[in-house]
């Protein structure tokens, strides 16, 4: 209910901001594992048509946290394809404070890498500031399938680096795409995250799970 009540938020935020939506997506996750409480996350993206960004996200950042961010698109479609979307924002709820960040897709034919990477600044102790960037790498083989591997990098304030390497696989019809990752997959504490995701948009792209979590998956 409370995914609901932020992605309504978020939907109501927007307007007036002056985001005339031309695209728009959401996306729901599921993370599970042994050991692990089971959260759910959402993520809610528009784009308009001068390419102005804004995405929602809820249970991201921390649990209970609600987050907005905004930012302009860059993009080229050739052999070698890109968008690029520098992104600034702000979360309340657990982790209060502020972020920068930036959002990276690459395309060359039937490969493709993706990118999330943020700095967030807590405004209530300087201990829970956190880098935290998300990466994948990933082949389509097929309009249907695709599958890969994938890192999450996260870094608390004054502590060491974290690596967590995982595999992905998706699948996916129309604008829908479902993709799983499992995370540590050859020990007991692997984890997996599956989403369900839905896209409009006017000329459809293809996508991979594009975002993700950040402090949920590094206990």
């Amino acid at each position: 209910m409370r995914c609901i009540k932020a992605m309504i938020t978020a939907s109501l935020l927007l307007p007036l901001l002056g985001f005339a939506q031309s695209k728009a997506s959401l996306e729901q996750y599921h993370i599970m594992g042994n050991n692990r409480t089971y959260v759910p996350m959402s993520i809610a993206h528009f784009q308009n048509n001068k390419k102005w960004y804004a995405e929602g996200r809820y249970n991201y950042e921390e649990l209970e946290t609600f987050s907005l961010y905004v930012g302009k698109t860059f993009s080229k479609k050739e052999k070698l394809s890109y968008v690029l979307t520098p992104l600034l924002g702000g979360a309340i709820g657990n982790f209060n404070g502020v972020s920068t960040g930036i959002n990276m897709d690459l395309d060359y034919s039937n490969f493709f890498f993706s990118l999330q990477s943020q700095y967030s600044f807590s405004t209530d102790r300087r201990a829970d500031n956190f880098f935290y960037n998300w990466s994948e790498l990933a082949y389509q083989p097929l309009a249907w399938l695709y599958g890969g591997i994938s890192v999450q990098h996260t870094r608390l304030y004054r502590t060491e680096t974290r690596f967590e390497p995982g595999l992905l696989i998706g699948f996916s019809y129309r604008n829908l795409t479902l993709p799983v990752y499992t995370f540590a997959p050859f020990n007991r504490n692997r984890y997996f995250m599956v989403g369900l995701n839905i896209e409009w948009e006017k000329t459809p792209e293809k996508r991979t799970r594009k975002n993700t979590i950040a402090e949920l998956t590094a206990d």
